[in-house]
C-alpha cells in the first residue's frame, strides 16, 4: 500500500503541481512524516487493539522506505517518457525545508533503534515530539537563507 502511495503521490506532485522529481521525492517524504505523526497521535487518542497500533520504530520507518521506493519507481517511469520533466518548476524553499527536516530526522534513527532494542518498545512519544519539533527548526534554519537566482527585496 505505501509503495503505491509513493508512486501516486510523486506522479501527482510532478505532473499536476509541476515539481521537479527531487522535490516530489521530498514531498513524498514530507507526506509520510505527516501520515506517521497522525497514525501515532491516533493511537494515543483512540483506543485500539494492540495489533492495530502503528509504532514508528520500525513500522513507520518501513512505511517511509516503501513510500520512497514507490516514488523512485515513479521517477524512473517518468524519466522514460518522451516529455520527461518538461514544464516543471523549482520550489527551492519547499525543497530546502524538507531536506532540512530529513537531516534533522536522521539522528532519531539510531536513538529510536537503541531504545527499541534496549526496552523492547517503540519510543512513539519521542518520535511524535522529534517529528513535530524538527519542522519549526527546519523552517527557522532556512527562513532567511538566500535562494540562488532570486533577489532580496529592500524596504525603503
Amino acid at each position: 500500500m505505501h509503495f503505491f502511495w509513493g508512486v501516486n503521490l510523486l506522479l501527482a506532485l510532478v505532473l499536476f503541481l509541476r515539481m521537479t522529481p527531487l522535490e516530489g521525492l521530498l514531498g513524498v517524504y514530507g507526506w509520510q512524516m505527516i501520515w506517521a505523526l497522525c497514525e501515532m497521535l491516533g493511537d494515543i487518542l483512540f483506543k485500539q487493539p494492540a495489533y492495530m497500533l502503528d509504532h514508528f520504530f520500525f513500522d513507520g520507518i518501513k512505511d517511509t522506505l516503501m513510500d520512497v521506493a514507490g516514488a523512485l519507481l515513479a521517477w524512473f517511469l517518468l524519466s522514460r517518457t518522451k516529455e520527461r520533466f518538461a514544464g516543471t518548476k523549482k520550489h527551492p524553499r519547499f525543497a530546502r525545508f524538507l531536506a532540512a527536516h530529513l537531516a534533522l530526522m536522521l539522528p532519531l534513527l539510531p536513538v529510536g533503534a537503541f531504545l527499541l532494542f534496549s526496552t523492547g518498545t517503540s519510543a512513539d512519544v519521542l518520535a511524535i515530539a522529534w517529528i513535530s519539533l524538527a519542522a519549526p527548526v527546519a523552517y527557522i534554519f532556512f527562513k532567511n537563507q538566500r535562494i540562488p537566482g532570486r533577489s532580496r527585496r529592500v524596504a525603503r
